[in-house]
């Protein structure tokens, strides 16, 4: 016979459901975004739930947070806490079904993510499930970071050479977190195809002897990358 309406509008939920969590990048991200803010408008208990969690976790982040990332966070939200309504500790098994395997649990020790782990173990009564939305706000959070890789060029042997280095790493980077500097103080690193110490620790020099060096290039890439990702994790908070 016919299906009945309201088990066809389950089935159609459990759909979706499946959708946003095993295949999410087939939903836009500006499709997560509208949906957070319904969520964010939602008197569903587990919408409820997120929203007095994300209040909790926005009283100690470590770094602003747009409405748009604000209606992220509470979609990721009902997301993890309906995932874990209906597995519940059987979460690691459900792991087992990537290929990689994927986590939720970070060993990460520092006083931020200890801040979140404590305020989250108010909210939860589980404190596993407390201990994985720990995690899952720990990463949301530091991606919100804005990190910035200052590099001043002093290229004296070669009277192109400041021109030529300034547009092709522009053709790299994002100049709004690798961008070039005039103040020498500031730097992060000095390019140079002259013999020079660092006046600081922090100051790295690399040593650029020609455009046409290849190797050159990418170890000065390699660098700008690992020194990027190391500011990036560096978290004081």
């Amino acid at each position: 016979g016919e299906i009945p309406e309201v088990y066809y509008r389950q089935e159609v939920l459990y759909f979706n459901f499946v959708l946003h969590v095993l295949t999410p990048d087939s939903v836009s991200c500006q499709t997560k975004i509208e949906t957070g803010r319904l969520f964010a408008q939602s008197e569903a208990q587990l919408c409820r739930f997120s929203r007095d969690i994300f209040q909790s976790f926005s009283s100690i982040s470590a770094f602003p947070i747009s409405e748009d990332s604000a209606c992220l966070y509470i979609y990721y939200l009902v997301l993890f806490n309906t995932l874990y309504e209906l597995i519940g500790d059987r979460l690691e098994s459900f792991l087992d079904l990537y290929i990689p395997k994927s986590t939720f649990h970070l060993s990460t020790s520092n006083t931020y993510i200890n801040d979140i782990r404590t305020a989250m173990e108010v909210v939860f009564p589980d404190p596993r499930q407390a201990a994985y939305a720990s995690s899952m706000l720990y990463s949301l959070s530091i991606s919100e970071k804005k990190t910035q890789i200052q590099l001043y060029l002093q290229m004296n042997k070669d009277f192109i050479a400041t021109y030529a280095l300034q547009n092709r790493l522009q053709g790299f980077f994002n100049s709004e977190n690798i961008f070039i500097t005039n103040d020498y103080s500031t730097a992060d690193i000095v390019v140079t195809d002259s013999l020079e110490e660092p006046d600081t620790e922090e100051k790295l020099i690399f040593y650029f002897d020609s455009l046409n060096n290849e190797d050159a290039w990418e170890h000065l890439l390699m660098l700008i990358r690992k020194l990027y990702l190391k500011k990036s994790n560096s978290l004081h908070a």
